[in-house]
């Protein structure tokens, strides 16, 4: 994430971000300029995006930001959530081959792995998802495979072919409802909605790659779901806050830890653990609390230095860290050695 800030910084100096979008990035960058006057008694991290995320969020919880007043603050993280949807749209290249739209790479071959860890293995496994990041790329993976994403957003039942796919962060594909009577809620445009209405877009594409405006678009919502939705996708900072939405998420951060509590298998694949992410810490800590004996505890990434490994040990209690094993590779790589690992059921002993 060290690198995203640079990104959206270039595509906004290259005018690639269209009115008014264009002004939420300046807001951006101009606030991120004022922090740097916070040098002279603190340290902030300001080329990471999380770090911003959250410090903007703490000015909100305190009231307090360098030449803003308080109500100005709400609009400053309105326009941060902005410039991070943009970016990922304009960044995130879906490919056009034969006039049909796929996965960027290499998620077609992770929803592809699995379908065949829940149809081929020997025994058939059950997978859920858990990522931190915000946007659709595993989503619309799993809806070309065939699979209906369950975010775990409600306490609906799940639909047959559906997969855990829980966004612990938000995504870009969420927005909250509007109501002055009930309670405000989350929901998905979900991808089989989003592209039912897209009609025969793609046998009108020419390029090479296409880019999925979804998150610009959320206020459509309001006529598909006959429920009027604030417009302003669902994203929340990595840290801890009281804030509604972080409420509203803690279904979706319950059913990880569910989820974590009855894997047999745990694999974690390019997610380096930063020193300051005690999210991910907590959650594993009371997660993992279950009567599941774990098989396997595995990491993926590509990190040669030792320190991703490192971090992971001192994560990891007696019996897990007997099942731990770190995988210095990128996900592709990651996908092909999993597959190995469980085999067909006609392919011979389990790996």
């Amino acid at each position: 994430m060290n690198e995203f800030l640079d990104t959206a910084y270039d595509l906004w100096r290259a005018g690639a971000v269209q009115k008014p979008a264009d002004e939420c990035f300046k807001t951006v960058f101009e606030a991120i300029a004022s922090l740097q006057a916070v040098h002279s008694k603190s340290q902030l991290d300001l080329n990471n995006i999380e770090s911003v995320f959250t410090t903007f969020e703490m000015a909100k919880t305190i009231g307090r930001f360098p030449g803003k007043a308080e109500k100005e603050i709400e609009d400053l993280i309105r326009a941060l959530k902005v410039l991070i949807v943009q970016t990922l749209e304009k960044t995130v290249r879906f490919p056009y081959e034969s006039r049909e739209i796929k996965s960027p790479l290499p998620y077609d071959e992770f929803a592809g792995l699995l379908r065949h860890l829940k149809e081929n293995t020997r025994p058939l496994q059950r997978v859920s998802i858990i990522t931190f990041n915000y946007d659709i790329a595993p989503d619309y993976a799993l809806y070309r495979k065939g699979f209906v994403a369950d975010y775990g957003l409600d306490d609906k039942a799940p639909v047959e072919e559906s997969i855990p796919l829980l966004k612990l962060h938000g995504s870009m594909n969420w927005s909250e409802t509007i109501s002055s009577v009930h309670e405000k809620a989350v929901i998905p445009w979900t991808m089989g909605e989003y592209w039912a209405g897209k009609g025969q877009l793609s046998s009108h594409f020419k390029g090479k790659y296409c880019h999925v405006p979804i998150g610009s678009e959320l206020i459509e919502m309001s006529t598909m779901h006959k429920k009027l939705v604030t417009g302003e996708a669902v994203l929340v900072p990595p840290t801890w806050n009281k804030a509604e939405t972080h409420r509203t998420l803690s279904k979706v951060w319950n059913r990880a830890a569910t989820k974590l509590s009855e894997a047999e298998n745990i694999f974690v694949i390019g997610y380096s653990m930063p020193e300051t992410d005690a999210f991910f810490r907590y959650l594993y800590a009371l997660g993992t609390v279950g009567d599941v004996l774990l098989k396997r505890f595995w990491v993926f990434d590509p990190d040669d230095s030792g320190r991703v490994k490192q971090r992971f040990e001192a994560l990891l209690g007696p019996q897990a860290k007997a099942r731990f094993n770190y995988n210095q590779m990128a996900f592709l790589e990651a996908i092909a050695m999993l597959k190995d690992k469980f085999p067909e059921r006609d392919a011979g002993a389990f790996g």
